[in-house]
């Protein structure tokens, strides 16, 4: 029992580990090219309000739970309203796999918790509220390793998936763009002198 305590934790240290690196180097590596957009010799002074590049973040923290609460509806409402969903955690029917369902009951309960997050990250913006900053990360890098998740999820339950060259580079060109994009966002976050003097509160 000890040593599985002592695994455990060990692989929580060496996760939190590569996730820290992870962050850093994807800031070390974007930072040259960011250097315009935050202008570091910029003093704080005269930086607040929701203005410049905040207004294109405004645009995303508005359309982020409208587009994922679309995205989930399209997704998970033909599975419930023709009772594909009822037929998987059923025992004798055609289509009984109970992993599955629970999977995709699972995967529902998370998405519906990013969308609250990200309602209340809509909340955080106009109110100019201090939590923000930490929120806007912290609920990016959170989409990224669940929609990373949700793939290594659904190769189990359809193997072929990546067996398809095209299919295959669809999948990783897909991850590249979460990747950059997150990466952009976090590092905006991080480094921009506008957020840090506007989410005060």
């Amino acid at each position: 029992m000890g040593s599985q305590r002592t695994v455990r934790s060990r692989l929580f240290l060496y996760i939190d580990n590569l996730l820290a690196y992870v962050g850093k180097t994807m800031i070390s590596l974007l930072k040259p090219f960011l250097v315009i957009l935050y202008r570091p010799g910029v003093e704080m002074i005269g930086l607040e309000g929701l203005h410049g590049w905040l207004i294109v973040v405004g645009i995303v923290v508005i359309l982020w739970p409208l587009y994922d609460g679309l995205a989930v509806f399209v997704a998970f409402s033909p599975l419930f309203s023709t009772g594909t969903w009822k037929e998987f955690i059923t025992p004798g029917s055609v289509a009984y796999a109970p992993s599955l369902g629970i999977t995709l009951l699972g995967s529902l309960i998370l998405n519906i918790a990013l969308i609250c997050a990200s309602l209340y990250l809509t909340y955080l913006f106009f109110s100019k509220k201090k939590a923000f900053q930490k929120w806007s990360v912290g609920i990016a890098i959170a989409a990224l390793l669940f929609k990373l998740a949700d793939l290594v999820v659904s190769n189990l339950f359809i193997p072929g998936v990546w067996v398809s060259g095209v299919t295959a580079w669809e999948m990783c060109s897909t991850m590249l763009k979460w990747f950059l994009a997150c990466a952009i966002w976090v590092s905006y976050m991080l480094l921009s002198k506008r957020v840090k003097a506007t989410f005060v509160k």
